[in-house]
């Protein structure tokens, strides 16, 4: 079955739609053994769009990816405090 046309823009469009979302790092902190940090960041996907304000908890070294260390998350701008203990 060949894809259609319009199938073929909507998967296009799709793509377009996520790759244009970007992540501002608004604060870090350090666990207690060093091998992860906690990640507070901004998701923000356009002027029509709600900001997404999130934490991720990643190893060190890595970048925060959308959703994939994602333990919090919340519609809009928030304040946010955090500490990391054992």
């Amino acid at each position: 079955m060949k894809p259609t046309w319009a199938a073929v823009m909507l998967v296009a469009a799709l793509s377009q739609a996520t790759a244009c979302c970007e992540n501002a790092v608004v604060a870090k902190v350090a666990s207690p053994d060093g091998r992860r940090v906690a990640v507070n960041y901004l998701r923000y996907c356009g002027p029509t769009t709600l900001s997404i304000a999130r934490v991720a908890i990643v190893p060190v070294g890595a970048r925060p990816v959308s959703g994939r260390w994602d333990v919090f998350s919340a519609e809009d701008t928030i304040t946010a405090r955090f500490t990391l203990t054992r």
